[in-house]
């Protein structure tokens, strides 16, 4: 995983300080759907794996893990900091063959920067979106 570009799906699923942003629905996919995008772009891509980076609960994990057999996370506690095991995923994520993030997360963004010098197209990177009906009443997004 370490070495050059790899046949994965990199995902980074900003969950802890995100649970304060639910009324912000456009910012926060649930589970079932974070699930049904990671699938969708496994399918575009044609990847079998996916590698994980989140801060999301053990509960959500095993969720996700369960539709998604070749789901891999990074969880060896107690031997690194927590921002050695961000540096240590964000560097996974850059390596990806694909990647989708969080739009309101500089670590993901920071991710999309790292695989921009390395030269990955941007078609390659998404971002997880909350269906349409579940973001706020009055809420119009603007396509053009």
């Amino acid at each position: 995983v370490f070495g050059p570009p790899s046949e994965f799906l990199a995902v980074h699923l900003r969950r802890n300080d995100m649970e304060n942003w639910k009324n912000r629905q456009h910012a926060w996919a649930e589970t079932a759907q974070v699930v049904e995008q990671i699938k969708e772009l496994m399918l575009e891509f044609g990847l079998d794996h996916v590698f994980l980076a989140s801060d999301a609960s053990d509960t959500e994990k095993a969720q996700i893990r369960k539709t998604i057999p070749n789901l891999h996370t990074l969880d060896i506690p107690g031997q690194y900091s927590e921002a050695e095991m961000a540096l240590i995923d964000q560097s996974i994520c850059s390596r990806g063959f694909a990647f989708m993030g969080n739009f309101w997360s500089t670590f993901s963004w920071a991710i999309i920067e790292e695989r921009h010098k390395r030269g990955f197209p941007t078609i390659s990177n998404r971002f997880m979106q909350a269906p349409f009906s579940n973001r706020r009443a009055g809420h119009v997004e603007i396509l053009r």
